[in-house]
C-alpha cells in the first residue's frame, strides 16, 4: 500500500492498494467475507464500494446506486474505489471533515464526473479542497485514437512519432482548479505512479483487460 503525503500530513486515514490486496472487480460485491476482511484491515465499521459505470453520477450514503463518486461526512465509514488505469481521486476538507472518492476514466471525465463530484462536495459546506491523485495511467502510456480528439481540447494531448497520447491527469487538475474561487484553499497531491509501467498495481491495458482491480479508500 502507498499513501499520499498530503493526506498523511492532514492525518486522514486512506490508502492505495495494488497487487498485494487483490479483489476481482467483477465479483467483489458477491463476497461479504472479502468486504469484512477489508473493514478489519482499515479499521472501520463499514466500507462503501461503488458500483462504477464510467458515469457522471454521485451517490449519497442513504442511496448507493450505480455511480462513480460519493461524498460523506460520517465517521468510521470508508469509501472505496476499484481502478486498474483510471484515476482514483480522494477528496478531503479539514474544516467540515468531509471526504469524497471519485473514479475518473476518460468517459467519466468527458461526462463531467469531476465537476459533479466537487459540486456535491460544496453542498457539505466544505471550505478547503485537498485532493490525492492515486496510481493511474500516465500520459506516456495512454495512447489513443483519433476519436479522442473530438472529445477534448488539443492541449490535453501529446503527439510523439505520429502517435497520440491523452493526458487525463492534466485534464482532471484543470477541472479541479476551475473551482479555485469556491474554496479558501485547493491543494493537489499526485502520487506519480503509472499503473501501466509498474507491476505493483494492476493495469487494464498492460494485463490485457484483467478483471483484477486496485483498491483506493479514504475514511474519517
Amino acid at each position: 500500500m502507498i499513501q499520499s503525503s498530503l493526506l498523511n500530513e492532514l492525518n486522514v486515514k486512506h490508502g492505495f492498494y495494488g497487487t498485494e490486496l487483490t479483489f476481482d472487480g467483477v465479483n467483489l460485491f458477491d463476497s461479504a467475507t472479502k468486504i469484512n476482511e477489508f473493514n478489519k484491515r482499515v479499521e472501520v465499521q463499514k466500507t462503501i464500494f461503488l458500483r462504477q459505470v464510467h458515469s457522471n453520477k454521485i451517490s449519497h450514503i442513504n442511496s448507493i446506486k450505480k455511480s462513480d463518486g460519493i461524498i460523506i461526512n460520517q465517521k468510521n465509514i470508508a469509501i472505496a474505489l476499484k481502478t486498474a488505469d483510471c484515476v482514483p481521486l480522494l477528496l478531503f476538507d479539514d474544516v467540515t471533515k468531509t471526504i469524497g472518492a471519485l473514479h475518473v476514466g476518460s468517459k467519466g471525465a468527458y461526462r463531467g464526473i469531476v465537476e459533479n463530484g466537487i459540486e456535491e462536495f460544496k453542498k457539505f459546506g466544505a471550505k478547503n479542497l485537498y485532493v490525492a491523485i492515486g496510481p493511474s495511467i500516465a500520459w506516456e502510456s495512454y495512447e489513443v485514437q483519433d476519436d479522442f480528439l473530438k472529445l477534448f481540447r488539443l492541449e490535453y494531448f501529446h503527439f510523439v512519432d505520429d502517435k497520440k497520447y491523452f493526458d487525463l491527469k492534466k485534464y482532471i487538475k484543470d477541472e479541479i482548479y476551475e473551482f479555485k474561487k469556491d474554496f479558501m484553499k485547493i491543494v493537489i497531491d499526485d502520487v506519480m505512479i503509472d499503473t501501466f509501467k509498474t507491476t505493483e498495481f494492476h493495469s487494464y491495458r498492460r494485463e490485457k483487460k484483467t478483471p483484477l482491480r486496485n483498491i483506493s479508500y479514504i475514511a474519517m
